[in-house]
């Protein structure tokens, strides 16, 4: 196998699921590392979910969840705002992406739609309980995103 010179090699599109934590920021920044800045393009997405996935219940009042997921999205696009300055801090192209609903299933539709060639992910080391119970976003885009998925693991000493 003879490696590609980075001259030789076709433009890419890197899709990075981030959130608020610093392995997402990890994932980021190791997108950035495999870029070639003057031909590939960066996706980054966000994903507001939905605050009835969060609070569930007959008892839940509506006005309060309308307000709750104004105050998820408005977070949502700060820090998409956020990564958009490290993009241009990078001098890469760049597209921030905003979605809403389930995580796993937004980032796996946004793959196929953006013909995604490597979605790269944060593992933040769910505890296996959580991962039976609600599942790993990463696991799931790992078996389902139709392309080739890198998954990047915390650091030790991030690790609650």
């Amino acid at each position: 196998v003879v490696p590609l010179l980075t001259s030789q090699r076709p433009k890419m599109k890197y899709l990075v699921g981030v959130d608020s934590s610093k392995n997402a920021e990890k994932a980021f920044l190791t997108a950035i590392s495999y870029m070639n800045k003057e031909e590939d393009e960066i996706f980054v997405i966000s994903v507001a979910e939905d605050s009835g996935a969060i609070v569930m219940g007959p008892y839940a009042d509506v006005s309060f969840l309308i307000s709750l997921d104004k105050k998820i999205e408005e977070q949502t696009r700060n820090l998409l705002k956020l990564y958009a300055r490290k993009c241009k801090e990078q001098n890469v192209k760049y597209t921030c992406l905003l979605a809403k609903g389930s995580p796993k299933d937004a980032i796996c539709n946004e793959v196929v739609s953006r013909d995604i060639d490597v979605l790269v992910m944060g593992r933040r080391g769910a505890g296996w309980m959580e991962r039976i119970v609600i599942g790993s976003n990463s696991e799931h885009c790992l078996h389902n995103a139709k392309c080739s998925v890198l998954v990047v693991k915390e650091d030790p000493e991030d690790a609650e």
